[in-house]
């Protein structure tokens, strides 16, 4: 039996048509996030074959830790596993320096395994330190959907999974894993977004952090549509008579999801005079993949009749 993480992490391969791949590509660091991800892996794809990725960041004031790492990491390798690190002197000073490096050596391991994609454990909370960082340095939504779940070359299968549930799930399961004493130093612009700022904006509302990562999401989300498209095609494919809105349901399945979820919610405005949020929207959708032609209820205050051909709403008290 399969607990929620796991069953969260193959639905993730399962999106991506990549459940039945024999062969995975792993970022691993050695310490929780990673840790917990090889675990779940091995667990979710018993034969499957993995090749851990390490990079070793030379030289420093945490040499021992990191030394510590590739002993962890060298004592993975198996029949089943593969461990390639990158070992090399690295004269690089900056945070972004090391994560140039870091990407170089990865794809390089692609090239060399013939591989198109690999998977990093980047969760929740990592997403939410990263968009922060790009947001204070001054960037755009398309800066921030550069940092996605899934772009043809990575996989974070952990993006909506919380940190506290990784840490649960290694005490569980007993991982080994290692501390990076370097995340307890406030110097660093990351760390002092997660043990200062966010920690007291938690501490004066709970569960806050976790809001302000949905409502980044709901906002990327409701960017993404094809906008230009949907006005010259709406008014052949979206019609509306007294407070009946039809949507021809196989020009709608014609978009990316992200652009469907902006279309409705486009749409909804345009047609009723009610409140609604972009999570039912999206449950909406989920609706509409199913395999089930047929779809009557009512969500968002408003009553949906779907099948095959259609998309109906009628707004309803």
């Amino acid at each position: 039996m399969w607990n929620n993480l796991e069953h969260q992490i193959w639905n993730k391969l399962k999106q991506q048509n990549l459940e039945d791949e024999s062969v995975f590509l792993l970022a691993v660091s050695g310490g929780l996030d990673s840790m917990v991800l090889f675990s779940v892996m091995k667990k979710i794809k018993p034969l499957a074959r993995f090749i851990l990725m390490h990079y070793h960041h030379g030289p420093g004031p945490h040499l021992d830790h990191r030394n510590d790492y590739v002993r962890l990491i060298e004592s993975l390798q198996s029949n089943q596993v593969i461990v390639e690190i990158d070992r090399s002197e690295h004269e690089l000073k900056s945070e972004n320096d090391f994560r140039e490096a870091r990407l170089k050596f990865f794809e390089k391991i692609k090239t060399k395994y013939l591989i198109q994609f690999y998977l990093t454990a980047h969760h929740r909370d990592d997403v939410l330190e990263t968009r922060l960082i790009k947001m204070i340095r001054g960037t755009g939504l398309q800066g921030l959907a550069a940092f996605e779940e899934w772009n043809q070359k990575i996989l974070r299968p952990c993006f909506e999974v919380n940190k506290s549930d990784l840490e649960k799930y290694a005490a569980e399961q007993e991982i080994v894993w290692i501390n990076d004493p370097s995340n307890d130093q406030d110097d660093y612009l990351r760390n002092w977004i997660r043990n200062q700022w966010l920690a007291q904006l938690n501490q004066k509302m709970p569960g806050a952090s976790d809001n302000l990562a949905k409502s980044i999401q709901n906002m990327l989300d409701e960017s993404g549509a094809n906008l230009d498209r949907y006005a010259l095609e709406s008014a052949r494919y979206v019609t509306r008579s007294d407070q009946l809105t039809r949507i021809d349901r196989l020009w709608l399945s014609s978009f990316s999801t992200k652009d469907q979820l902006v279309i409705l919610i486009k749409v909804i405005k345009e047609s009723f005079r009610c409140d609604f949020s972009t999570n039912q929207i999206k449950e909406v959708l989920k609706r509409l993949d199913k395999n089930q032609n047929e779809h009557i209820f009512k969500a968002a205050s408003i009553n949906w009749v779907i099948n095959a051909q259609s998309i109906m709403l009628k707004y309803g008290e």
